[in-house]
């Protein structure tokens, strides 16, 4: 993510915890089926730079999707929001967010 994804993430932080009921979505798009290098955190989930653990694989468009939705989801439930409030779907080019 990038840090101003932080500002994003922090104000969905804050809805959830207002609101104890509420369930999100988190929907990823890609609108190609492109291959390239998708980037994971490493085991010291730094969400918003490039440690030295991370690790590079490449992968398809909707591996790319499905990673980025899900680095939402874990970066929530490490700020105590349960994981079962949260749905992570990644989409390909089959979806895309706009045609």
């Amino acid at each position: 993510m990038t840090p101003a994804s932080k500002i994003q993430l922090v104000a969905l932080l804050e809805m959830l915890e207002e609101n104890l009921s509420m369930r999100i979505r988190i929907n990823s798009h890609k609108n190609s089926n492109y291959r390239g290098k998708i980037i994971y955190i490493g085991a010291s989930k730094n969400f918003f730079e490039l440690s030295l653990d991370r690790v590079e694989k490449n992968g398809a468009s909707k591996e790319l999707s499905t990673a980025q939705a899900q680095i939402d989801k874990v970066g929530l439930f490490a700020q105590g929001i349960a994981e079962n409030r949260i749905e992570a779907i990644g989409w390909d080019e089959n979806k895309p967010l706009y045609g």
